[in-house]
């Protein structure tokens, strides 16, 4: 279900009953959710992964920055909701974020930014100098934040109007009806619909104990340290994820940091996202993700970004920003091209 005003988008999935099956049949809709997933993101998966060890290296598409490693929720699915976080609060420093921000800078960034991982992204109190400063460096990036928008103000709204790509709040709690800082974010937008101009803010209902997938099998409401997995992820094969302290994780889903590959304070973004050990770990996933130690009780799929929507819905967007930036052809970036041929036209 979705309701829309301008960039402005109100959506569930399957509206109340959707929401309703949620609450009363939780194994049945994570079922359904994951088989969805697995079929939409199965064309190009094998081909896309064989291509990039070919070439010794992934593209970098998605870059999730944790600036602060807590959050104010209570999400029953998340390993790191107030009630089971037990890890010292951390902020990342300014110098660690302008390097991060320096280092796509230097190679004309044109994926995907987020501002968040396992936290609530607004507890960090600098987070608005923050996006002002990534969106002067990074004109061609996808700018995003998920936030639970329980921190909202109309003052940090006036703040982040038309700086993000994407302001997506979901809306968690145990009935479906909006929280009150969504219905502040969905009034301002109405208030100053010509500030946001192209920048989409989504409404998400959520449903607060939702059985969605095991996250490493660390999801508190779905442990699993038995089943093995045998299927493909795509995930360390696009996205990046970097802790507040700088360095460089696996993915948002291992959470107990089991697995690192360097500080970007010492080493550049890219060299860490294509080092020689993240290298041997995909390599070992291209066999499937019971061959990786870290992986192989998963059961996360990626649609594979952030894959293809994100690669049909903002190519010709990045293209004319090159434009505007001052590139010569203009053309969307080769490896959008190519990717967008071999798997959305598979």
């Amino acid at each position: 279900m979705t309701k829309k005003f301008g960039n402005l988008k109100i959506v569930s999935f399957g509206g109340r009953a959707g929401f309703f099956a949620e609450k009363h049949f939780p194994r049945l809709t994570s079922k359904l959710y994951l088989r969805y997933i697995r079929l939409v993101s199965a064309r190009g998966k094998r081909g896309y992964i064989d291509r990039c060890l070919a070439e010794g290296s992934a593209p970098l598409m998605c870059v999730e920055v944790e600036t602060i490693n807590k959050c104010n929720g209570v999400c029953f699915f998340c390993p790191n909701n107030r009630r089971t976080d037990r890890r010292p609060t951390q902020i990342m420093t300014e110098e660690v974020f302008c390097k991060i921000v320096s280092d796509l800078a230097a190679r004309d960034y044109n994926g995907i930014f987020f501002f968040n991982g396992n936290n609530e992204p607004f507890l960090d109190k600098t987070l608005c100098d923050r996006i002002d400063y990534a969106r002067g460096k990074l004109p061609l990036a996808r700018l995003e934040i998920f936030t639970n928008g329980t921190l909202l103000t109309d003052a940090i709204l006036d703040r982040i109007a038309g700086k993000l790509d994407l302001l997506l709040i979901n809306n968690y709690g145990e009935n479906y009806t909006l929280n009150e800082g969504s219905k502040r974010a969905i009034a301002h937008y109405r208030a100053h619909r010509e500030r946001y101009g192209d920048m989409e803010v989504i409404v998400k209902y959520r449903y607060v104990r939702q059985l969605l997938t095991n996250r490493g099998g660390e999801a508190p409401n779905k442990k699993n340290s038995s089943r093995i997995y045998r299927s493909l992820c795509l995930v360390p094969f696009e996205e990046s994820y970097i802790f507040a302290d700088g360095v460089m994780g696996l993915c948002c889903n291992e959470t107990r940091r089991l697995v690192e590959f360097g500080s970007v304070t010492e080493n550049d973004v890219f060299d860490l996202f294509n080092s020689p050990r993240l290298q041997d770990i995909r390599r070992q996933l291209a066999q499937g993700r019971n061959h990786c130690e870290f992986c192989k009780y998963c059961d996360y799929e990626s649609r594979g970004q952030r894959g293809v929507v994100w690669i049909r819905k903002y190519a010709d967007k990045i293209k004319n920003r090159r434009r505007n930036a001052g590139s010569p052809s203009g053309r969307s970036p080769r490896f959008l091209r190519s990717l967008y041929h071999e798997i959305v036209k598979s």
